[in-house]
């Protein structure tokens, strides 16, 4: 019986120290190569009709990272020093060679440190780019507050939510910076809109307060944000989630609205969204108050009611900035 070792010793063509050239001779057969690389983008190239996955390992032979060409080429950004080997295998043909090129240095960005700005101000700070990664989220709406005027077991919308924008900004060392307030919880009443939150020239505009009685919920903030939890006399609806920040380096997930009021008393429809912020749960039963939304941007729960009452609908949360400059 003929006996097969693995991996098949490479053949290097070429080390410069910035470029490798890796020669596969067969198909489907796995090839190593010792190489040590530190920090960087590189790009691994094949010809275009051959697909190459090369694997790149530490001292161990644990896989840091696994790049797949689709097209004859794709960039890989390694972050981690601890690469010692690189193993590789094409899907068909002989003899390609499949090469790894060293591009630019990796540096994280001011050490990925994130700042979050609750408090409308003038932002002084620059980096050495002069720009940052920002994550802009508008405020949310309040629950609305059913009237004494509806019928018993009528309850009333949830805040919708703010909106989230991700954007590249720029820092000049004096950029306005608008926080947007909370929207209140309605008293026999719709609440309160959610104020807009903006970073210079990027904004992101706060929810609608929810609708009292049997309606469906405002608008969620633009751009991305959600709609509050409806009611329909019954069970209220639950919470939506925003978009999601683009950046997950700097927060990650979304903000949510405020679910709608419910006729159950022990029904109480929850929020949406995590991460950013969440909504306030809607109140079940009769004379309940909705709940408060939690974090950042998010909408407050709607309230239930009685035609011997009225009960107010909880508040939403304020707006924020995140940014990670670089």
């Amino acid at each position: 019986m003929a006996i097969t070792v693995y991996p098949t010793p490479a053949a290097t063509t070429a080390d410069t120290s910035t470029a490798w050239a890796i020669t596969a001779a067969s198909a489907n057969t796995l090839y190593t190569a010792s190489l040590s690389l530190t920090s960087a983008k590189y790009t691994v190239t094949c010809i275009s009709s051959t697909i190459a996955t090369v694997y790149f390992l530490d001292t161990s032979y644990a896989t840091i990272f696994t790049a797949v060409t689709s097209s004859g080429t794709v960039d890989v950004n390694i972050t981690n020093s601890n690469v010692k080997y690189v193993q590789l295998f094409t899907d068909t043909g002989s003899s390609v060679i499949v090469t790894i090129t060293k591009g630019a240095a990796i540096t994280s960005a001011t050490g990925n440190s994130l700042e979050t700005l609750t408090n409308t101000q003038t932002y002084t700070s620059t980096s050495t780019s002069g720009y940052a990664y920002a994550v802009v989220v508008g405020a949310g709406g309040g629950g609305a507050g059913s009237s004494p005027n509806f019928q018993a077991g009528s309850p009333s919308a949830g805040g919708a939510s703010g909106g989230v924008s991700s954007a590249i900004v720029a820092l000049n060392g004096s950029v306005s910076v608008t926080i947007g307030s909370a929207g209140g919880g309605g008293y026999r009443a719709a609440g309160g809109a959610g104020g807009a939150t903006s970073f210079g020239s990027t904004t992101s505009n706060g929810g609608s307060g929810g609708n009292s009685g049997y309606t469906a919920s405002g608008a969620g903030g633009t751009p991305g944000g959600a709609k509050g939890g409806g009611s329909d006399g019954i069970e209220g609806g639950t919470g939506n989630a925003s978009v999601a920040s683009s950046y997950a380096f700097a927060i990650s997930g979304t903000t949510g609205s405020g679910g709608g009021g419910s006729a159950a008393s022990n029904y109480n429809p929850p929020g949406g969204g995590s991460g950013i912020g969440t909504g306030g749960s809607g109140a079940g039963g009769v004379k309940s108050n909705g709940y408060p939304g939690n974090g950042y941007g998010s909408g407050g729960g709607g309230s239930a009611s009685s035609n011997s009452g009225a009960n107010s609908g909880g508040s939403g949360t304020s707006g924020v900035v995140y940014l990670v400059r670089f």
